[in-house]
């Protein structure tokens, strides 16, 4: 076996260890309210860090399939950047590409720092910019219970460019098809009746989902909703 492949063995056994902690397989503090979480990082213990949460993985499992939606010279949020690992990962991967990286909780990493990274520490319901090509979210939609999940949706649909993409990459479970999201315990929500409601509730604006599926070796669902275009 070699370095690199024992290396990636130990980290998804470490993965698995730690699987029951949370809802993303995590150790978790839950002191921002209901359905509303971060990473205990303290000491940088390795213990808890969740690989299926990486860019390595992401890399390997999921871009193959996303790459489609990144065109250059996109317009990119990402929403719950953390430390910004992805939107470093978007930085080197999109041609001419402008990232806007938010996080109500966490600073980006100085050495992600780029220069065609924008961060703001600040909440989305916040934040004022718009248009954007593509809204990123990786396990933090389901936080946005927090502020209601409706009202958080509406103005992710809102924000985006006719054309667009909003892509939720989450835990499975997370999503549900036959119950309503108010009926749901939270960080538990339906996108397909969220999506409705967008439509039904703004105006001109019609959104679908063209695309998800669940990781084949993990418990994460990508989950990619297009905002048509103005006819």
């Amino acid at each position: 076996m070699t370095d690199k492949i024992k290396t990636w063995s130990e980290n998804i056994s470490a993965a698995a260890a730690i699987a029951a902690r949370g809802p993303n397989g995590i150790k978790l503090k839950k002191d921002f309210g209901v359905g509303l979480e971060r990473y205990d990082t303290d000491g940088h213990d390795p213990a808890n860090i969740d690989y299926r949460n990486t860019p390595l993985t992401f890399g390997i499992y999921m871009w193959s399939n996303l790459r489609k939606y990144f065109l250059p010279k996109s317009k990119i949020l990402d929403l719950g950047c953390g430390n910004g690992r992805f939107s470093l990962f978007f930085s080197e991967k999109v041609e001419a590409a402008k990232i806007y990286a938010i996080d109500g909780f966490r600073e980006l990493e100085p050495s992600y720092k780029q220069d065609n990274i924008i961060f703001s520490k600040t909440i989305f319901q916040d934040f004022k910019e718009k248009n954007f090509d593509i809204i990123f979210m990786h396990g933090v939609f389901y936080t946005l219970e927090n502020y209601g999940f409706k009202e958080s949706f509406k103005k992710i649909i809102s924000d985006l460019k006719p054309g667009g993409f909003v892509i939720i990459i989450d835990n499975k479970f997370n999503n549900h098809i036959h119950e309503p999201t108010d009926t749901l315990i939270p960080g538990h929500y339906n996108l397909t009746e969220l999506c409705n409601i967008a439509n039904t509730e703004l105006d001109n604006t019609e959104v679908e989902i063209i695309e998800e599926y669940v990781q084949p070796t993990y418990q994460l669902k990508t989950v990619v909703i297009k905002k048509k275009e103005n006819k």
